[in-house]
């Protein structure tokens, strides 16, 4: 990333506040006035749907990438009080972002196809960022269409864009590098190529010369522990030529280029027999043709993407966490300064005196460079220090840290870290019961005040933390019709068509989980003896089955089942005064469950304005989910034909709206954008329809969805809209969720599925050639 200038908001927005232009003026102070050591402190956070990967600042604006394929607009005039203003999708595995001047490059890397045939399309997309709130794509360089190619690194000097690009060819890999024109925004041109040796990752130019990190694969050089730094005359950009290459640190990662100094953080964490982790390294190349190895620190976690402001280099760190390293000695670089962060930091942008970090599932944060100043123990020494505990508390809250009787708490310890990046152990006891994973759930079945106790270990040292809540009995606004005693089974298959052997199998499960009054799960077990409860980034509950020792060879197939006993209710709503209910101030999910999401884009021009035409001056809330409700089953037809296809391309809520006909997903995204633009907190929630199921005969190949809004002083109430009944009817349907919020809309859409859990199988096999292989997903039923 480029140091961009100090903050200037664009003339076009007024702002009223006095104090607050006195905080724009404070942010004008130049980059790099610090007393003593550099000081991290945090500011600020917003919350995004997926994950945030990239970030580039300017003007008071952070423009960032997520691997859902959006790029975001957020307004950070008041750095306490951050507001996304304007959105650009469709960029598909986004990756970096740079900003120069009124436009916005991204590169991407767009894995397409299916598992059996897949390919990528890759390159680089510019948009028109002149108007913040309207951004606009309208430029698109493909490097590379239906083969197997990504490009890792870009960099923007003037009207050049330069791309670092790798394809595979059979065994092989050819990198190059590409030079674009981009004078034409609209029509950017390649007008040269270099080809370079090893896989490339980062670039920057500087001075009429590209800087290029590149790292040797092949039998010569096992895990790729050879990396290189090449140096390339590009002043003449359609002629480059490589002027030298360098030895540098393995697992080569990001690189930043100041004068006669290049700067390259490294990874080392998935190669053998090492202790050290990642490191910063110094290299001089004052003579372009000879360049010289200078000082190199180590850094605690592994090293990513970099940034300066005055005498220190930044490295996000991808445990989370940024690292300012002070390089005013260029032969003896030493850690000044550590911030942890929950989430995985992909990248670091600084203006000014601030820093702004993607931080995966975390969103963006915004940090202060100059606080009171690091304390001892927050510097890395290389010293066993002690880890520090910590952990969020999550679920359905009636208040902040007040939860209900008899639904799930979640405890999340994601955010703990140790200084010395040792693996950590973690220790709950929770109600009089103990735990030892990351994350974990606890239902309380009485009223009280519960002391919440961490201990966090690196296997030598350990530390301990304490929080409390309180349980409560919820309000009700419904009663049981009648409860049933349901047994569902959930088989996952996986046949070999192929003639390659499988192996290294996982199975992922989605599971119910309890949440009162409308589904208690008496017992779960499962087919396998070897799986374990993990829980995704909403909480719900996915059973990880490990066959890795198992083979699955032509021919062969796999069952994967799990069984659970629960009690469902048809449930009736209480003769209550609904329409003069209101949500309180203090309300936690007034801000989360009303922002856009995933598909869920109530921010959408056309979604706000049919929200507000239906509406109209209309307050109260449930008053305003009826007439969303009726608006959604007049508007919307079933789409039978859609139904019958297994692999339906899913449609953002503005589309659904001009389609006016849809399948169950389609009517919730809907209803859920509309209720969330109005101000209403929902969400979608997904999983079985068994009384669907029980029609059928007990057994059933496809899944539901619907919505789950937010009644005010009452709590969370499913409405499958999908049925057209009348609002607040009787419901009969008896849906078991499996998930709730967004995360199974995600499963086409991310750049990163290792990130995400999906329902099914996953295995490797030997050789080139993609095993052709079937998965199928049954629900069998009985009461």
């Amino acid at each position: 990333m480029i140091l961009t200038a100090a903050c200037s908001k664009p003339s076009s927005t007024e702002i009223q506040s006095q104090g607050l232009e006195e905080a724009k003026l404070s942010r004008k102070a130049e980059p790099g006035q610090f007393e003593n050591n550099i000081s991290f402190s945090l500011v600020s956070k917003v919350n995004l749907p997926g994950q945030a990967i990239d970030v580039d600042v300017k003007d008071c604006y952070a423009y960032l990438t997520d691997d859902l394929g959006q790029l975001y607009v957020i307004d950070f005039a008041d750095l306490a009080n951050p507001e996304t203003i304007g959105k650009v999708r469709g960029i598909d595995s986004a990756n970096i972002v740079i900003i120069e001047g009124n436009y916005a490059y991204i590169s991407y890397t767009s894995w397409q196809g299916d598992q059996q045939n897949y390919y990528t399309q890759c390159g680089l997309k510019i948009v028109d960022i002149s108007n913040p709130e309207n951004p606009e794509l309208i430029g698109d360089y493909i490097s590379g269409s239906e083969t197997e190619k990504s490009v890792q690194g870009i960099f923007i000097d003037n009207d050049f864009a330069y791309l670092n690009s790798t394809q595979l060819v059979g065994d092989d890999q050819q990198s190059q590098l590409e030079i674009i024109d981009i004078s034409d925004k609209g029509n950017p041109a390649k007008i040269s190529e270099l080809k370079v040796e090893g896989m490339p990752w980062g670039i920057h130019v500087s001075g009429g010369y590209a800087y290029l990190n590149t790292t040797l694969y092949g039998q010569e050089y096992p895990l790729g522990q050879q990396s290189q730094l090449l140096i390339i005359d590009v002043q003449n950009p359609q002629m480059p030529q490589q002027v030298s290459s360098f030895k540098v640190m393995e697992g080569t990662a990001g690189i930043y280029v100041q004068k006669d100094f290049v700067f390259l953080s490294n990874n080392t964490l998935d190669f053998e027999d090492t202790e050290v982790k990642s490191n910063l390294q110094i290299v001089d190349v004052s003579d372009k043709e000879n360049p010289k190895a200078r000082g190199k620190c180590i850094i605690a976690g592994q090293g990513w993407e970099l940034d300066m402001v005055a005498n220190y280099i930044l490295v996000s760190d991808l445990e989370g966490g940024v690292h300012a390293i002070n390089i005013e000695d260029k032969d003896h670089p030493t850690v000044a300064d550590i911030y942890y962060t929950p989430g995985t930091s992909y990248d670091i942008t600084v203006e000014g005196n601030y820093g702004y970090i993607a931080d995966g599932f975390s969103g963006i944060s915004v940090i202060s460079l100059s606080g009171e100043g690091p304390t001892e123990e927050s510097i890395f020494t290389g010293e066993n220090t002690a880890p520090v505990a910590q952990f969020e508390i999550g679920g359905d809250s009636i208040k902040k840290d007040v939860f209900p009787v008899g639904v799930p708490v979640y405890f999340s310890a994601a955010s703990s870290y140790d200084i010395n990046a040792d693996d950590l152990n973690f220790s709950w006891e929770i109600n009089g019961n103990r735990y030892e994973q990351e994350k974990v759930s606890q239902i309380f079945d009485a009223e009280g005040s519960y002391d919440i106790v961490l201990k966090v270990s690196d296997g030598v040292l350990d530390s301990e933390t304490v929080k409390s809540i309180e349980i409560e009995e919820a309000p009700i606004c419904i009663a049981p019709a009648k409860e049933r005693n349901i047994e569902v089974e959930i088989e996952y298959q996986l046949k070999n068509l192929s003639s390659t052997t499988i192996k290294d199998i996982h199975c992922y499960a989605s599971v119910p989980q309890t949440y009162l009054p409308f589904q208690r799960v008496n017992e779960i077990s499962v087919s396998s003896d070897d799986f374990q409860e993990v829980y995704d980034h909403s909480f719900n509950q996915i059973l990880h089955i490990d066959y890795q020792n198992l083979e699955v060879g032509p021919g062969e197939e796999l069952k994967a089942t799990v069984t659970a006993n629960l009690d469902m209710i048809n449930f009736k709503f209480l003769d209550l005064d609904y329409k003069n209910l209101s949500y309180g101030q203090d309300d936690p999910d007034l801000s989360f469950y009303t922002m856009a999401d995933l598909y869920i884009d109530s921010d959408h021009k056309i979604i706000k304005e049919a929200a507000q035409k239906v509406i109209g001056s209309e307050q109260r809330p449930v008053v305003i989910m009826e007439k969303l409700y009726y608006y959604v089953t007049d508007l919307m037809d079933y789409d039978f034909k859609r139904a019958d296809d297994p692999q339906y391309p899913l449609m953002y809520a503005s589309e659904i709206l001009q389609t006016g006909k849809g399948v169950c997903a389609d009517y919730a995204v809907l209803y859920a954008a509309l209720l969330r633009a109005s101000g209403i907190p929902c969400r979608v929630a997904s999983g079985i329809p068994l009384y669907t199921a029980i029609l059928e005969g007990g057994y059933l190949e496809v899944g539901h969805a619907w919505v789950e809004v937010k009644f005010p002083q009452y709590g969370w109430v499913p409405i499958d809209i999908t049925i057209e009944d009348f609002f607040m009817s009787t419901d009969y349907n008896m849906n078991l969720a499996t998930e709730r919020g967004s995360g199974f809309l995600h499963r086409s859409t991310t750049m990163d599925w290792t990130s995400y859990y999906f329902d099914g199988f996953i295995y490797s096999w030997e050789g080139d050639d993609i095993p052709e292989v079937e998965q199928a997903l049954i629900y069998r039923i009985s009461e």
